[in-house]
């Protein structure tokens, strides 16, 4: 007799901080979704506009497979995912932000190969993608390549080889390493994805977009100081679990090649803002942010042996 494949069921877990706005969208692309064999876990986190009469109102649509967390003060994202993820059933689980958009095939695509793969991680590309005020912007980031450990962990400075909407991860995996850092307020995928990639977890890694992440004016960054400082820590945790677990990867090469991708990722997305994104550079202060970013990425890697 032939194996069956047999999918497996997917926990989408969203936490959303007065989303009225784009949330609607957001629902309606998961209630598209050609693959149904999922849970909404929605973390309302500290809402104080109209996001709980959103969630009502959509709530009779997923027949059963939404599920509302109520938080009464704002937490930081990890807080709030880790949370969302006690409340989950799924073997699988996909943290989707409550402004961005899933292509119907996403969640098919991701359960058909995590089921054929086994894998504890199964990702795809995504695109930018801005809808205001006239300005229209749609840039693909997929990346591809990283068979090696070395090269998956260079593809973490290089781009986004794991978009949180587009990233499927074993529940059993991100239990393991214990989830999210709840200490980290920006930059805790990065941490989670590099632990999970040290601890050996298998991957597969889908060469083309699965949904799209949203540039709106409410993203700008308020606090560039406590930015930098969490995405400081960030790099400088990964670089102590690499010396404890992988020292050998540790080298001249490699922090290199790191840097290289990091710089060249840094102007990518500064180009981007400042040709494409117009008014969207005034309002987010990004030129300035990434010339930041590039100063600290500089300032890191020159204190690495």
């Amino acid at each position: 007799m032939k194996d069956k494949l047999i999918l497996p069921r997917v926990s989408v877990v969203m936490p959303v901080c007065n989303g009225e706005r784009f949330l609607p969208a957001a629902l309606d692309s998961l209630l598209l979704q050609s693959y149904e064999n999922f849970e909404l876990i929605v973390v309302n986190n500290g809402s104080t506009d109209g996001t709980s009469e959103v969630l009502k109102g959509y709530a009779p649509r997923f027949k059963g497979r939404l599920e509302v967390l109520e938080v009464p003060s704002p937490l930081y994202p990890s807080v709030a995912r880790n949370l969302g993820v006690e409340r989950s059933t799924g073997e699988y689980l996909l943290f989707f932000d409550s402004d961005d958009l899933l292509l119907p095939f996403s969640l098919h695509l991701l359960a058909l190969f995590a089921a054929a793969f086994g894998s504890e991680l199964v990702s795809g590309g995504f695109f930018y993608f801005a809808a205001e005020e006239g300005k229209n912007f749609l840039k693909e980031e997929s990346v591809k390549g990283g068979n090696s450990l070395k090269e998956q962990l260079l593809l973490q400075f290089g781009g986004n080889a794991y978009p949180i909407g587009a990233t499927l991860v074993k529940r059993s995996a991100f239990e393991s390493v214990g989830g999210f850092d709840p200490y980290f307020r920006y930059g805790e995928d990065f941490d989670l994805w590099n632990r999970l990639l040290l601890q050996g977890a298998a991957t597969v890694r889908l060469p083309f977009p699965l949904y799209l992440y949203r540039l709106h004016s409410g993203q700008s960054v308020k606090n560039l100081q406590g930015h930098f400082k969490h995405v400081d820590e960030a790099l400088s945790l990964f670089f102590k679990r690499l010396r404890e677990t992988c020292e050998e990867l540790l080298d001249r090469e490699f922090l290199e090649e790191a840097i290289k991708r990091l710089l060249l990722r840094v102007e990518a997305a500064e180009k981007a803002a400042s040709e494409v994104m117009g008014y969207y550079e005034e309002r987010f202060g990004r030129t300035k942010s990434y010339r930041l970013l590039r100063k600290l990425y500089l300032r890191r890697f020159s204190k690495l042996p």
